[in-house]
């Protein structure tokens, strides 16, 4: 049995490598451990640009709700007419949340289930000594404090592994050293970072980040609200249309990190078997 890391012949019955010493994996085992993830994978995607088109609609609405409050704020009393309009886009934005919260609970499902898959396909192309498990890869999305930092850490290791199942270390030390040497604000080093697929690691990041920054950003803001102890139409609806275009972002960065893994794995396993 040849050794995934240093390539070196053992017997078969050997469950470590003589030479380096890691865990041997049975090519023909992990072979038919490797599951097409292809309708997970897509319907994950539809599930989270459904929530893109929430956001937009969202967005279209609390613009036109600005429209209305901006056109009489300096009226003590609103016409009827306005008034009526206003209620009614409260009634259509309390009918799109719900749509909102099933599709929340969806995505609470899909993405932690998708992780699971997709680290137990990294581990049948052939990728050893990973760092988290098929399981935890999907539990530490429920884990308060923890949730704050792992998934990225999960979703940076399941990128590396389906790169190069073979030889990830290696290729996640080399990417994280391109990234230290190349400027990323030069165009001719951004481009050569994209045609070697290693500037993913920074749409990883930026993904997390976007997402961590959203949600702080509206903590702060309803802590700022609850002790003022007053509300204002203009900011609530300024920071409600911040928070949805970025959540689109963090959104859009989510599904080109999905797709990228998925047509990885699936290119490794058409060559595993070849």
């Amino acid at each position: 049995m040849k050794c995934l890391q240093c390539d070196v012949e053992n017997e078969e019955s050997a469950k470590f490598c003589s030479s380096c010493g890691v865990e041997l994996v049975n090519k023909k085992f992990k072979e038919s451990n490797f599951k097409n993830i292809k309708m997970l994978t897509y319907t994950l995607i539809y599930v989270l640009y459904a929530y893109i088109l929430y956001d937009l609609l969202s967005i279209g609405s609390y613009i036109y709700e600005y429209y209305l409050w901006k056109k009489f704020e300096n009226t003590s009393i609103l016409a009827s007419s306005v008034e009526t309009t206003i209620k009614l886009l409260e009634s259509y934005m309390h009918i799109i949340d719900n749509i909102s919260l099933i599709l929340s609970l969806i995505l609470l499902v899909l993405i932690p289930l998708w992780f699971f898959k997709v680290n137990k396909n990294s581990r049948a192309l052939g990728a050893i000594n990973m760092r988290y498990s098929p399981l935890w890869s999907a539990l530490w999305f429920f884990i308060p404090i923890f949730n704050i930092w792992k998934p990225i850490q999960v979703l940076k290791e399941l990128y590396y592994t389906s790169l190069k199942p073979k030889s990830w270390k290696i290729m996640r030390q080399e990417i994280q050293e391109l990234h230290t040497e190349k400027n990323i604000f030069d165009w001719k080093s951004l481009k050569d970072m994209v045609k070697k697929n290693i500037v993913m690691e920074a749409v990883i990041t930026f993904w997390w980040g976007i997402n961590i920054f959203r949600v702080f950003f509206i903590v702060a803001y309803t802590y700022e609200v609850t002790k003022a102890g007053i509300s204002n139409h203009f900011t609530e609806i300024k920071v409600e249309s911040l928070s949805s275009s970025f959540d689109i972002i963090s959104i859009l960065f989510l599904i080109i990190t999905i797709t990228t893994i998925y047509k990885k794995q699936a290119e490794n396993n058409f060559q595993l078997k070849e």
